[in-house]
Protein backbone atom coordinates (compact mmCIF):
# COMPACT_ATOMS: atom_id res chain seq x y z
CA UNK A 1 0.00 0.00 0.00
CA UNK A 2 3.16 2.80 0.62
CA UNK A 3 3.75 2.66 -3.24
CA UNK A 4 -0.14 2.76 -3.90
CA UNK A 5 -0.62 5.82 -1.46
CA UNK A 6 2.56 7.67 -2.50
CA UNK A 7 1.04 7.64 -6.46
CA UNK A 8 -2.22 8.72 -4.99
CA UNK A 9 -0.71 11.81 -3.05
CA UNK A 10 0.98 12.90 -6.37
CA UNK A 11 -2.31 12.56 -7.91
CA UNK A 12 -4.13 14.85 -5.37
CA UNK A 13 -1.01 17.00 -6.06
CA UNK A 14 -1.96 17.33 -9.49
CA UNK A 15 -5.79 18.02 -8.98
CA UNK A 16 -5.00 20.50 -6.40
CA UNK A 17 -2.76 22.34 -8.58
CA UNK A 18 -5.16 22.04 -11.39
CA UNK A 19 -7.80 23.88 -9.79
CA UNK A 20 -5.10 26.60 -8.49
CA UNK A 21 -4.62 27.24 -12.11
CA UNK A 22 -8.12 28.35 -12.93
CA UNK A 23 -7.90 31.85 -12.63
CA UNK A 24 -11.32 33.84 -10.89
CA UNK A 25 -12.67 34.86 -14.37
CA UNK A 26 -12.29 31.39 -16.15
CA UNK A 27 -14.37 29.27 -13.27
CA UNK A 28 -17.75 29.73 -15.41
CA UNK A 29 -19.89 28.33 -12.57
CA UNK A 30 -22.96 26.61 -13.48
CA UNK A 31 -25.75 24.24 -11.31
CA UNK A 32 -25.81 20.43 -11.02
CA UNK A 33 -29.52 19.39 -11.02
CA UNK A 34 -29.25 19.33 -7.36
CA UNK A 35 -28.82 23.48 -7.52
CA UNK A 36 -25.10 23.06 -5.72
CA UNK A 37 -22.28 24.91 -8.03
CA UNK A 38 -19.81 23.36 -10.53
CA UNK A 39 -16.63 25.06 -11.94
CA UNK A 40 -14.22 24.40 -14.38
CA UNK A 41 -11.84 23.73 -11.60
CA UNK A 42 -14.20 21.13 -10.61
CA UNK A 43 -13.94 19.45 -13.75
CA UNK A 44 -10.27 19.78 -13.81
CA UNK A 45 -9.34 18.36 -10.79
CA UNK A 46 -11.87 15.44 -11.78
CA UNK A 47 -10.21 15.13 -15.13
CA UNK A 48 -6.87 15.10 -13.47
CA UNK A 49 -8.07 12.21 -10.49
CA UNK A 50 -9.54 10.04 -13.14
CA UNK A 51 -6.28 9.56 -15.69
CA UNK A 52 -3.96 9.31 -12.65
CA UNK A 53 -5.75 6.48 -11.36
CA UNK A 54 -6.64 4.75 -14.74
CA UNK A 55 -2.87 4.88 -15.00
CA UNK A 56 -2.58 2.85 -11.65
CA UNK A 57 -5.29 0.63 -11.51
CA UNK A 58 -7.44 0.63 -14.76
CA UNK A 59 -9.83 -2.00 -13.39
CA UNK A 60 -11.09 -0.06 -10.28
CA UNK A 61 -14.31 1.87 -11.22
CA UNK A 62 -13.80 6.05 -10.07
CA UNK A 63 -16.88 7.12 -8.15
CA UNK A 64 -16.69 11.06 -8.49
CA UNK A 65 -18.79 13.89 -8.30
CA UNK A 66 -17.94 14.84 -11.32
CA UNK A 67 -18.46 11.96 -12.82
CA UNK A 68 -21.35 9.50 -13.97
CA UNK A 69 -21.59 7.55 -10.66
CA UNK A 70 -25.43 7.02 -11.61
CA UNK A 71 -24.13 4.03 -13.99
CA UNK A 72 -22.13 2.99 -11.20
CA UNK A 73 -24.40 2.35 -8.79
CA UNK A 74 -26.67 0.57 -11.14
CA UNK A 75 -23.59 -1.90 -11.22
CA UNK A 76 -22.34 -1.35 -8.16
CA UNK A 77 -22.63 -5.00 -6.93
CA UNK A 78 -20.09 -5.98 -10.07
CA UNK A 79 -17.22 -4.35 -7.92
CA UNK A 80 -15.91 -4.74 -4.57
CA UNK A 81 -13.26 -2.30 -4.84
CA UNK A 82 -13.18 1.05 -6.35
CA UNK A 83 -12.16 4.42 -5.73
CA UNK A 84 -14.47 7.59 -4.19
CA UNK A 85 -13.82 10.86 -5.30
CA UNK A 86 -14.73 14.05 -4.65
CA UNK A 87 -12.63 16.52 -7.10
CA UNK A 88 -13.43 19.70 -5.54
CA UNK A 89 -14.92 19.29 -1.96
CA UNK A 90 -15.98 22.55 -1.10
CA UNK A 91 -16.87 24.81 -4.29
CA UNK A 92 -18.34 27.20 -2.66
CA UNK A 93 -15.54 27.89 -0.39
CA UNK A 94 -13.51 27.69 -3.66
CA UNK A 95 -15.56 30.39 -5.15
CA UNK A 96 -15.73 32.42 -1.74
CA UNK A 97 -11.33 32.22 -2.11
CA UNK A 98 -11.40 31.29 1.76
CA UNK A 99 -8.77 28.53 1.15
CA UNK A 100 -11.56 25.93 2.95
CA UNK A 101 -12.01 23.74 -0.09
CA UNK A 102 -9.67 19.82 -0.70
CA UNK A 103 -9.00 16.84 -3.03
CA UNK A 104 -10.68 13.41 -1.71
CA UNK A 105 -9.54 10.31 -3.05
CA UNK A 106 -10.18 6.77 -1.27
CA UNK A 107 -9.80 3.55 -2.30
CA UNK A 108 -13.04 1.25 -0.50
CA UNK A 109 -12.23 -2.47 -0.49
CA UNK A 110 -15.33 -4.67 0.40
CA UNK A 111 -17.04 -1.52 1.57
CA UNK A 112 -14.34 -0.42 4.01
CA UNK A 113 -11.19 2.64 3.17
CA UNK A 114 -8.13 1.06 2.79
CA UNK A 115 -6.57 4.14 1.54
CA UNK A 116 -7.16 8.09 1.81
CA UNK A 117 -5.90 11.06 1.15
CA UNK A 118 -7.29 14.79 1.81
CA UNK A 119 -5.17 17.71 0.00
CA UNK A 120 -6.00 21.66 0.54
CA UNK A 121 -4.33 22.93 -2.57
CA UNK A 122 -4.92 26.61 -1.61
CA UNK A 123 -3.80 25.81 2.59
CA UNK A 124 -0.73 23.52 1.18
CA UNK A 125 -1.85 20.72 4.00
CA UNK A 126 -1.97 17.18 2.92
CA UNK A 127 -3.59 14.46 5.06
CA UNK A 128 -3.38 10.71 4.27
CA UNK A 129 -4.12 6.91 5.67
CA UNK A 130 -3.43 3.82 4.68
CA UNK A 131 -4.63 0.67 6.25
CA UNK A 132 -1.34 -0.65 8.52
CA UNK A 133 0.28 2.50 8.10
CA UNK A 134 -1.08 5.05 10.35
CA UNK A 135 -2.35 8.54 9.39
CA UNK A 136 -0.38 11.53 8.69
CA UNK A 137 -0.09 15.16 7.94
CA UNK A 138 1.93 17.44 5.73
CA UNK A 139 2.21 21.23 5.85
CA UNK A 140 3.74 23.33 3.66
CA UNK A 141 6.46 20.31 2.61
CA UNK A 142 7.57 20.02 6.21
CA UNK A 143 8.43 16.27 7.84
CA UNK A 144 5.12 14.19 7.76
CA UNK A 145 3.65 14.20 11.68
CA UNK A 146 2.09 11.47 12.24
CA UNK A 147 -1.49 11.41 13.83
CA UNK A 148 -2.87 9.65 17.04
CA UNK A 149 -6.26 9.48 18.45
CA UNK A 150 -6.27 10.31 22.15
CA UNK A 151 -7.70 7.10 23.33
CA UNK A 152 -11.72 7.67 23.97
CA UNK A 153 -13.13 4.91 24.57
CA UNK A 154 -16.34 6.52 22.97
CA UNK A 155 -15.42 7.97 19.57
CA UNK A 156 -16.76 11.22 18.48
CA UNK A 157 -17.75 12.71 15.00
CA UNK A 158 -18.74 15.75 14.19
CA UNK A 159 -19.75 17.26 10.63
CA UNK A 160 -20.65 21.14 10.21
CA UNK A 161 -20.38 23.28 7.18
CA UNK A 162 -20.89 27.43 7.04
CA UNK A 163 -22.09 26.93 3.30
CA UNK A 164 -24.46 24.29 3.82
CA UNK A 165 -26.26 24.53 7.29
CA UNK A 166 -28.60 22.29 7.63
CA UNK A 167 -29.97 19.75 10.29
CA UNK A 168 -28.62 17.07 8.36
Amino acid sequence: LQSLLNTVKEIALNAGHAILAVAFHERDVSSKEDGSPVTRADYAAHSTIVQGLAEIIPRYPVISEEGDYESFLHNSEQFTEYWLVDPLDGTKEFLKENGEYTVNIALVDNGYPVLGVIFAPALDVMYYAASGLGSWKVKDNSSPERLTGHGSAHPVTALISRSHPSTE
